[in-house]
């Protein structure tokens, strides 16, 4: 009876999870939505403009997707996102990485600040490389896999 009790807290703090994450990327959708002018700097590889409070914009909408990127990193490192969620996240993030100069500059510049494991996440490197969680849960799907199903 116990297990079954700690089975079920489990499935209710990964749906909690699954469901704050989800939370988290609408607002990333919220946001090119309300401001469709950004769409292209992170999807079309529109270069960084150059226009100070338009390059502010792109600027910290990058850093947003990459502290996204870490805050999924975190919970990989901490065994909260299970390893057969690993490619949904790195289709996802890496799309980012790749369609973004921003996203590729403010990662460059401030790589250091974020977890190992957002490398991974964006497409950069093998599936071997050392910068795995020290765990080795380093999970990604669509990332509500388990909310949805």
């Amino acid at each position: 009876m116990q297990a079954e009790a700690d089975e079920r807290g489990r499935r209710v703090e990964r749906a909690q999870l699954d469901l704050n994450l989800m939370h988290l990327m609408m607002d990333l959708d919220v946001l090119f939505v309300e401001r469709p002018h950004l769409y292209p700097y992170f999807n079309d590889n529109e270069e960084i403009p150059v226009e100070a409070e338009l390059r502010g914009e792109v600027l910290s909408c990058a850093e947003l997707i990459l502290d996204y990127a870490d805050m999924i990193a975190r919970q990989q490192r901490c065994g909260q996102i299970p390893e057969e969620d690993e490619d949904g996240w790195i289709e996802l993030l890496s799309s980012y990485y790749e369609g973004s100069p921003a996203v590729r500059d403010q990662f460059d510049r401030f790589q250091r600040g974020y977890q190992p494991g957002v490398k991974r996440l964006l497409g950069i490197g093998s599936h071997d490389e050392a910068d795995l969680s020290s765990n080795g849960a380093f999970g990604v799907s669509d990332g509500f896999g388990s909310l949805l199903g």
